[in-house]
């Protein structure tokens, strides 16, 4: 039950019950629940003291003295439909619930009474009936009438927001943003007319709900309060239920307005959105095809050239290897593309297989710097490899790792341009091992560097006119995070050069 009581509002109650013990074992368990309670021993006593307490809530016994109980019931319900009744009776018998059913009860419950069905009943019926809180602003220059409907406003569960005359409650409108609004009439500096007129007039505040509460009691001043865009009209001194009712269905309404403007929006970012997806699927689709195309020229080229080398009696065994090596080297680029695509969406599925291994940290980035000098040699750049130690371990997947670096090394050759410095270091502290890849190149555009590691992003800038498909670096971002680690992006002074820095756990740091 504690769990529902977590749940429950706190809530004004009103006990009535001609008994007094039971009357005393309600009030100790309602207030130990945190509501406020207020008793009545008889059916009159009962209905003075609902006028003057107020609840959202009466737990009333069906047989008392001076007036009943289904009285007493008939009786609120004449004045306030809202409030929520719970019966309470000594009968067992199903004529006696289904006449409190029909006479307005929301519930009845037959004594002896368990705390825990008071407690659920209360709980059901308080989650049912307790409105969602607002922000109403109440605007009117006399000051009792405000403290009234500002008390009356709040016991409803609303937030309430004051201003003395029209121009003040302009002012809160928009700096509180309301979701109703209570305004007199007769005000000075500036009148109720002129406030719905301004906000009548403003696209952002036209569907704000005001209900005018005026002394003003004839015909032309509701309708025109009316003809100007109010919600409703109200005359004082105003009855609470009406007060209550009118504040329920007005900002029902500006709810399901609200409601209506969202789901527009909501619709026409999705319709953007799906452009979009729309124009990248097209590049995409275009980046893909140019990329498969260019090494597959040099396939087919270099196949062509090999066959008319053949038909030489004495082919050159030299360009013979060296046509095969471009076709490897070609097909190599291709099915690289096509491991990238596949590895890009494994890891945003999820089913892309993760090992975490300890690895020793630095053997694995020689390796690749190894592997990777080749390139820089054809890129006329200056390839480095720093490690703090030779003994640095990393809880890693072997194959995921290898990648990552051999994608970082390949983007900086590639985008530092020809004469690049180009360098790779390891270094450890307590608990992580960072991989960090440098160069002296032109840097990362500061409008492109939230989007570096977007999915088929592509920085514009290539010093050899070169764009790939953009999911390098997607792919490192995703394969670190998959081995529990993080990479970001440093650019230098100036904008000049930039660092990307890959971080795992240290092995034994699980």
């Amino acid at each position: 039950m504690e769990a529902c009581h977590r749940e429950v509002p706190i809530s004004r109650i009103l006990v009535g019950d001609d008994d007094l013990a039971t009357r005393e074992m309600l009030v100790s368990f309602l207030r130990h629940r945190g509501h406020e309670v207020s008793t009545a021993a008889d059916g009159i006593e009962t209905l003075a003291r609902y006028d003057d307490f107020r609840p959202n809530m009466v737990l009333l016994d069906v047989q008392m003295p001076e007036l009943g109980g289904i009285e007493v019931l008939t009786t609120i319900r004449q004045k306030d439909s809202d409030t929520c009744i719970i019966m309470v009776t000594a009968t067992k018998d199903e004529e006696t619930g289904r006449k409190a059913i029909e006479s307005g009860a929301n519930d009845y419950i037959t004594k002896p009474i368990y705390l825990e069905q008071i407690e659920t009943a209360i709980a059901v019926h308080l989650l049912l009936n307790t409105p969602d809180p607002c922000t109403v602003l109440i605007v009117d220059d006399m000051e009792i009438n405000r403290t009234l409907l500002q008390d009356y406003v709040t016991t409803l569960g609303h937030t309430t927001i004051l201003a003395e005359n029209g121009r003040e409650g302009l002012s809160k409108v928009k700096q509180y943003n309301p979701d109703m609004v209570l305004v007199d009439i007769k005000m000075p500096v500036m009148d109720g007319y002129a406030v719905l007129k301004s906000l009548k007039g403003d696209p952002k505040t036209q569907d704000l709900p005001v209900i005018v509460i005026s002394g003003i009691d004839d015909l032309d001043s509701v309708v025109r309060c009316i003809e100007m865009g109010a919600y409703d009209y109200l005359i004082k001194p105003f009855k609470p239920a009406l007060l209550r009712a009118r504040l329920t269905a007005g900002l029902r309404e500006k709810r399901r307005k609200d409601h209506e403007k969202q789901l527009y929006t909501d619709l026409v970012e999705s319709y953007e959105a799906l452009r979009r997806s729309e124009n990248t699927r097209d590049s995409l689709a275009h980046m893909i095809v140019h990329d498969l195309n260019n090494p597959l020229t040099v396939i087919m080229g270099r196949i062509q050239f090999l066959q008319m080398l053949t038909l030489d009696e004495a082919p050159d065994r030299e360009q013979l290897l060296k046509g095969l090596q471009a076709a490897f080297t070609a097909s190599g680029e291709m099915a690289s593309l096509i491991r990238s695509i596949l590895d890009v969406s494994k890891l945003e599925a999820g089913q892309m297989p993760v090992e975490l291994r300890d690895l020793n940290a630095t053997d694995l980035a020689v390796d690749v710097y190894e592997q990777m000098s080749t390139h820089a040699e054809q890129a006329h750049s200056e390839l480095s490899f720093e490690s703090e130690s030779d003994g640095i371990f990393v809880s890693a997947d072997q194959d995921l790792l290898s990648r990552i670096l051999q994608n970082l090394l390949h983007n900086a050759l590639k985008y530092a341009g020809d004469g690049s410095q180009v360098r790779l270091w390891v270094n450890k502290n307590e608990r992580q091992v960072t991989f960090s890849v440098s160069d002296n190149g032109p840097g990362i555009p500061e409008p492109y560097r939230p989007r570096i590691f977007d999915k088929y992003f592509q920085i514009k800038a290539s010093p050899k006119g070169k764009l790939g498909v953009g999911l390098g670096l997607a792919f490192c971002k995703m394969a670190t995070e998959a081995q529990g680690g993080e990479i970001r992006v440093e650019v230098g002074e100036e904008g000049k050069g930039a660092t990307f820095i890959v971080t795992l756990r240290a092995a034994g740091n699980q």
